[in-house]
This record gives structure tokens, C-alpha cells and sequence, in this order.
């Protein structure tokens, strides 16, 4: 299990006036996130990782490329 992280698991969608939207989980449920622009602009580190409906569904984290 060395190589599963997910420091933050995020849901995104495009809103019905075509607006990026995403929530990131927390303890207390989803709530409103900006982790994908900051990534975008470096002011934080990191990547995102891509997983199916399923996957998430099911629990499973991605794993370290």
C-alpha cells in the first residue's frame, strides 16, 4: 500500500451555463473547491488523478505513476 495516496478526492462537472465546477470531500460532506486552479496557476503542488465512476464507487484509490 506504499504507493496509494489521495491527499483529497474531488468531483468536478460542467454547470448547466458551461462554468467548470468542483467540490472537494471533507469530513462534514462535499463542499466548494478551487484545488483544480491552483494547481493550474502552481500555486500549490501536485496533480490530479483520473478515476471512472466506479472506482470511486468501489473505494479505490489511484496509485502513484
Amino acid at each position: 500500500m506504499d504507493d496509494v495516496w489521495a491527499p483529497w478526492v474531488i468531483r468536478t462537472w460542467i454547470s448547466p451555463q458551461g462554468y467548470d465546477m468542483e467540490e472537494i470531500t471533507t469530513w462534514g460532506g462535499w463542499r466548494t473547491s478551487y484545488l483544480r486552479s491552483k494547481l493550474e496557476r502552481h500555486s500549490m503542488g501536485g496533480e490530479l488523478v483520473p478515476i471512472t465512476q466506479e472506482e470511486a464507487e468501489q473505494g479505490q484509490l489511484p496509485r502513484k505513476r
